[in-house]
Formats: structure tokens, C-alpha cells, sequence
């Protein structure tokens, strides 16, 4: 969706993120990439894949019937030049 949004601002005339900011979600590996650089919210695919393996064995070992659970993963945000953030260095420090 963010690529797709970015080239949609990009045909439009508008800077990307002089004019607007974009944001995208998931972390996918053309967003990191130089030129692109998108923002995003990345979700911990590897935490969350380690997780639900967990679960499935432990549900096949024990045999025990589905329990609801709810697990929550803290996502992280991935700041990168698309939001229009700038991170600045005091060169005193």
C-alpha cells in the first residue's frame, strides 16, 4: 500500500515529505531500500512465527483442547526519511 501511495504523490507532483508525510506499516524490505525509504511500523514476524510454533507444539503435546489466548507483541516504529523526521547530531556531545 505504501508503494502504491508513493508513487500516487509522486505522479501527483507533490514531494515526498516536503508536501506530505507517508507512513506505511509491516516493514517490508522495498521500504528500506535507498530512494525509497519509507517509514514504518514493523511488526516482529520472527518473534511473532517462534510464538505461534510455541503454542501449536505445546497444543499437540499436551493435547489439550484451544485455549483463547491473547498475546501481545509491542510493534516498533522504523523512522526513515518519508515522515519528513530528521534525526540531528550535537556535534558537542
Amino acid at each position: 500500500m505504501p508503494l502504491g501511495a508513493r508513487e500516487a504523490i509522486l505522479g501527483s507532483g507533490l514531494k515526498i515529505p516536503e508536501d506530505t508525510a507517508l507512513v506505511g506499516f509491516d516493514d517490508i524490505v522495498v521500504a528500506a531500500l535507498k530512494g525509497v525509504e519509507i517509514t514504518t511500523v514493523s511488526q516482529k514476524r520472527y518473534e511473532m512465527g517462534s510464538l505461534a510454533v510455541k503454542i501449536l507444539v505445546d497444543k499437540i503435546e499436551n493435547g489439550s483442547p484451544p485455549v483463547l489466548n491473547q498475546i501481545m507483541l509491542e510493534p516498533e516504529l522504523i523512522v526513515r526519511k518519508s515522515c519528513g523526521y530528521r534525526i540531528r547530531i550535537d556535534q558537542n556531545d
